[in-house]
């Protein structure tokens, strides 16, 4: 059965966070959102601080509509933006750790796909300001309980279609324009196409569609009755012709593509407007095959594009003719976390300073791992960095034990790991000139929150029930232990074993009660845990020893033996 989906585009994302932050200085002003200039080395500025900058060239990210209308464009510096809108007010993106923070951004981000998700069964999040949603059950739901002739007033009355000439005329916009913002888009007024389409006859998809049409106007208003974003949206049969749709009329505006639609308004639109063909690959096609349309490209032979390298030329043609259907995927969270910052001039030259920048990036991580941790009771396993330099563009991964932990230090210690593993013997002329941090790969955490020490050193046998009977000594209890209790029978029933490891391990740890053949046979990252709540808790035993004797006693040991040290239990892995 054929899909309803939504895709929806909040409408100059950045500026509107940033008029939600101070509504009464900025809503309704031409405003623009500026990078943050690394070279001048100003004071972090939190999301909640005046970050308003009167003077400067810092690159434009983000342009409200009021200033679009008055000639400013993204990728302008500005200087250059002041010039063309002397009225133009430049807000600078928060800051933090020396870097550029996102977080105002991604956690606004993360609201709206709550409140989008009341409408949609599934909801794909695809950046910090666009979602698809497949609203096909509730649509269908819609179509039930409302007569089709009601459904379709409604959706005409706040839609627009794809194959109206408004909309025609919207779709031959270049892809530089219709990003940038051009003189077409404004909110949405009535037109003479509104009534031509209360006439015309609709298949049972189309009622379908148009009751999708409705819903995606409704989850629209919620967003922007609750948190005042608005947002546009296109409605289709497929997540690439829905997105297509989007892009036509802006802001707070949505469209409908119906079947009969696509070929008509894909005969005429640029190429590079094509989701996924607006970078080098769309550039390719055009430069060698002499396209510029979509149209163009569906009328050339599967032949021709193999011939001319075009190894996916089965999708590319799918996707000229608009039939390219990839289902809407269940994705309403980041799939991974990540911090980079650019250097090019002033690149990083040694390992110092790299692995300085990436205990900052790691701390940013971490506190978004927290906030989502309490949210969702999950945490990633994956820690990935990637580095380029003027000759090459590399990354290197490594799985990495967070769980409930309270510090950064697992993914410091991972992210300084496999800088190394790049590096291997240099520690100078790195001249790095992009670092990158990120965690994926994110699993189910249990409720609880106790770290692996508690379990180990909690005695869970003698918190157990007492027996009320004699009978109930006697009584072999058949209930199946814990890990727990497991482990802390086998610490206290082990003290008289003297394996090597056991004479090596015994006071490695403050408490008795954790045994050394468990802590022995425990994963890597388990151990690391371990260790880092040891280091913890001898610092609050003894805090008077300070950071320096705590250095002496872990060097004693590993001279001791190598089992017990962290570097043995992380081992380099060759490279990949």
């Amino acid at each position: 059965m054929s899909r309803v989906v939504g895709f929806i585009d909040l409408d100059a994302y950045y500026c509107a966070c940033e008029v939600k932050q101070k509504p009464s200085l900025l809503a309704g002003k031409p405003l623009a959102v500026c990078m943050y200039e690394t070279w001048k080395k100003s004071p972090d500025r939190s999301a909640d601080m005046d970050r308003i900058v009167k003077s400067g060239g810092a690159g434009l990210i983000a342009v409200s509509y009021e200033a679009r209308a008055m000639g400013v464009k993204r990728q302008m510096s500005a200087n250059e933006a002041r010039k063309a809108c002397p009225e133009l007010i430049t807000v600078m993106v928060p800051t933090k750790n020396g870097k550029a923070d996102l977080s105002l951004y991604k956690e606004n981000g993360e609201k709206v796909v709550e409140i989008l998700q009341e409408f949609a069964g599934i909801v794909e999040k695809r950046s910090v300001d666009e979602v698809a949603l497949d609203v096909t059950d509730a649509a269908q739901k819609l179509l039930e309980t409302t007569p089709k002739e009601l459904v379709a007033r409604q959706a005409v009355n706040v839609s627009h279609f794809a194959d109206s000439e408004i909309s025609l005329k919207a779709s031959k916009i270049s892809h530089e324009a219709a990003r940038r913002g051009h003189e077409g888009q404004h909110e949405y007024t009535k037109n003479d196409d509104d009534e031509k389409n209360h006439l015309l006859k609709y298949s049972s998809f189309d009622y379908l569609l148009l009751a999708g049409a409705v819903v995606i106007n409704n989850a629209r208003k919620a967003v922007r009755e609750r948190l005042g974003f608005s947002c546009s949206a296109g409605i289709a049969a497929n997540k690439m012709i829905a997105k297509v749709g989007c892009g036509l009329h802006k802001p707070n505006q949505q469209t409908i593509v119906f079947p009969r639609s696509v070929a008509v308004l894909l005969k005429d639109l640029p190429l590079n407007r094509l989701p996924g063909l607006g970078g080098d690959l769309g550039n390719r096609i055009s430069s060698q095959l002499n396209i510029t349309t979509a149209g163009g490209l569906a009328n050339i032979s599967r032949s021709i594009l193999l011939n001319a390298g075009f190894q996916d030329a089965d999708n590319l043609l799918a996707a000229a003719n608009g039939t390219l259907d990839e289902p809407v995927k269940n994705r309403a969270n980041y799939k991974s976390f990540g911090s980079s910052k650019t250097f090019y001039k002033h690149p990083i030259t040694n390992l110092t300073i790299a692995d300085q920048w990436l205990s900052n990036f790691a701390q940013e991580i971490f506190d978004r791992i927290k906030n989502d941790r309490n949210q969702r009771n999950r945490a990633p396993t994956n820690v990935t960095i990637s580095i380029t330099t003027d000759k090459s563009h590399v990354t290197r991964t490594e799985k990495v034990h967070i769980g409930w932990s309270d510090s950064p230090q697992p993914i410091v210690r991972s992210a300084h790991r496999l800088l190394r593993r790049w590096a291997g013997t240099r520690t100078a002329h790195l001249d790095i000139v992009v670092l990158g941090l990120g965690v994926s790969n994110f699993i189910d955490l249990p409720a609880n929150k106790a770290s692996v020490m508690d379990l180990l050193t909690r005695n869970p046998l003698h918190q157990s029930k007492k027996p009320s009977s004699s009978a109930e000594i006697m009584q072999p209890s058949k209930k199946k232990r814990t890990i727990a209790e497991l482990l802390y029978q086998q610490a206290t029933t082990s003290t008289k074993k003297t394996t090597t490891v056991g004479k090596k391990d015994s006071s490695f740890f403050p408490s008795s009660n954790i045994d050394p053949e468990v802590f022995a046979q425990l994963p890597p990252e388990i151990k690391a845990e371990l260790l880092d709540d040891r280091t913890r808790l001898l610092r609050q035993s003894a805090p008077s020893l300070g950071n320096s004797h705590l250095e002496q006693r872990q060097v004693k040991k590993k001279k001791k033996t190598a089992t017990t040290t962290i570097d043995s239990f992380f081992a380099p892995r060759r490279p990949r």
